[in-house]
């Protein structure tokens, strides 16, 4: 495990539910890597993630640091021979990502959560099977309470949340994303609008804000539209609910999670490192939608400019 903020410690937890043997922690608080391994049992601490790499022969490394070092220990690892559960977004700019050689590529399962979630899932083969026909958009909207102005002053809005729900709309659609139109507000940066239009011809709509207060309930919202139906997603501190045209007959629900989806990544990261299992994430996918991130901030800053997305290394 590297990085032991609270999203680290929320891995680390997964770890240990899903039985997995914790080698070593390293977080450059060294007081918090030690004082994590000792409540957790785990023999090795370092304040470098680097020196942990080059101490401790372990199969896989969770990177779940700064987004910023985030290509670096990826690229520190994966020179080493280990796969990387990457957070993300995988890296903070699409330019980032050349500094990955091609062979270290393969080694690195992206964290892109919600597509573990059970009802993200079910969502998407609802979608699928044809249950609501073609798809004709998709409307997402994550609101994020003002601390995170202060938490991720270092990370773009989009980059930083939006990022779920372009990776979602690329995957919901089945196909990525061409030209984004956007509009982002406040100084700093904490209100993104953006439209999105994808290859297939498909147009879409994010909004990602960062203006709640700090003690307010949190929702995500995430609606399908079909030609036949749509389907809806709504996430908030009750649970998770997932149904179509009627409120009253929902498909699916799920309780309340710190993390919806976080057990089932881990999961999936210990058996791609045990069987070599298809990854759900390709690194791909994942830089796809850094390179949509970085189109959003781009026309932002020209006043809601399009922008075509870039291609990108996969």
């Amino acid at each position: 495990m590297i990085g032991l903020g609270a999203f680290g410690r929320a891995h680390l937890q997964a770890y240990v539910r899903a039985g997995a043997r914790i080698a070593a922690v390293a977080d450059r608080d060294g007081g918090l890597a030690r004082r994590t391994a000792e409540e957790f049992g785990v023999p090795a601490s370092f304040a470098n993630g680097v020196d942990l790499l080059d101490a401790v022969p372990v199969d896989g490394v969770s990177v779940v640091t700064s987004a910023a070092s985030h290509v670096e220990l990826a690229r520190e690892a994966t020179l080493r021979g280990r796969k990387v559960l990457l957070e993300k977004p995988i890296a903070t700019t699409a330019a980032e990502l050349a500094l990955l050689p091609a062979a270290a590529r393969s080694r690195i399962l992206p964290g892109h959560v919600l597509r573990f979630e059970p009802l993200h899932q079910r969502l998407r083969a609802e979608i699928t099977s044809g249950r609501i026909g073609p798809v004709l958009g998709v409307a997402a909207g994550r609101s994020r309470t003002r601390d995170h102005q202060r938490l991720y002053a270092d990370v773009h809005p989009a980059r930083m949340t939006g990022i779920h729900d372009i990776d979602l709309i690329a995957w919901l659609t089945g196909s990525p994303i061409r030209r984004v139109v956007a509009s982002v507000e406040g100084d700093p940066a904490s209100l993104v609008q953006a439209h999105l239009f994808s290859a297939s011809g498909v147009g879409s709509s994010i909004r990602t804000s960062w203006l709640l207060p700090d003690d307010a309930a949190v929702e995500d919202e995430l609606e399908v539209y079909g030609q036949e139906g749509v389907a809806r997603l709504r996430v908030n501190s009750t649970g998770a609910v997932l149904y179509g045209q009627s409120r009253e007959r929902p498909w699916a629900s799920a309780p309340p999670a710190d993390a919806p989806g976080l057990d089932a990544e881990i999961v999936h990261f210990l058996r791609w490192l045990r069987d070599d299992v298809e990854p759900l994430v390709s690194f791909a996918e994942a830089a796809h939608a850094v390179a949509v991130a970085d189109a959003i901030v781009a026309s932002g800053a020209a006043g809601g400019t399009p922008i075509d997305v870039l291609e990108v290394p996969s």
